[in-house]
């Protein structure tokens, strides 16, 4: 069976579509309320990289997604991982999200590599021991991209990672911002998009979103 067989067959089963990217697509979980299943369409999805080397790595960090179960297919090309459900938005009070859409913002700065570690501290509302925690993390995901501006993609393969940081990359455990996806390979001019395929599929299911 393929991702995107097992993908149509959850959404008709009642797993609600939560979002859908190029390489992999984030349903509900019919038995626990406060997990996703994220199925990767793709073996080579760079979100693998950061599985291995950054969530694995650094298993109780805050910065990153808790994952509870990955299972891979190499010869079907697919990965299926049960992870933390996490929301769309901070949650909180109005000082709290005002506060954690600016942490937000510096940790995007910082990955662009617009900012440096002092102005993270500087800018983000962390106490020590949740920047070190950031930090880990953003260290991470810098010293393994290769990409970060428009003016660099020419300079580099397929196989490169490129910086993909936007809103819908950063999710929220409260109020807290999780790095869920940080890059795309560097060339996607080509490639099919899985929500073109999602689109074009899953619109008449009653729990697509």
């Amino acid at each position: 069976m393929t991702a995107r067989n097992i993908i149509k067959t959850m959404v008709n089963r009642g797993n609600t579509l939560l979002g859908v990217g190029c390489y992999s697509a984030a349903l509900s979980s019919r038995v626990d309320a406060s997990k996703a299943i994220k199925i990767g369409t793709d073996m080579e999805d760079p979100w693998l990289d950061y599985y291995n080397f950054v969530i694995k790595l650094l298993p109780d960090n805050d910065f990153t997604p808790q994952v509870y179960g990955f299972h891979y297919d190499d010869e079907s090309d697919y990965y299926v991982c049960t992870m933390e459900k996490l929301s769309e938005n901070p949650v909180g009070s109005k000082e709290e999200i005002k506060a954690a859409r600016i942490n937000a913002s510096a940790i995007k700065a910082f990955l662009r590599f617009e900012i440096e570690i002092e102005d993270l501290w500087l800018t983000c509302n962390f106490n020590e021991y949740y920047f070190d925690q950031l930090k880990k993390v953003l260290l991470c995901i810098r010293g393994m991209t290769d990409v970060v501006t428009e003016e660099e993609i020419d300079e580099y393969g397929y196989d490169a990672k490129r910086l993909d940081i936007h809103d819908g990359n950063i999710m929220w455990r409260h109020d807290l911002p999780i790095v869920i996806d940080p890059w795309c390979h560097n060339e996607m001019d080509d490639r099919e998009d899985l929500s073109t395929w999602a689109d074009e599929q899953l619109a008449d299911s009653p729990v697509h979103m």
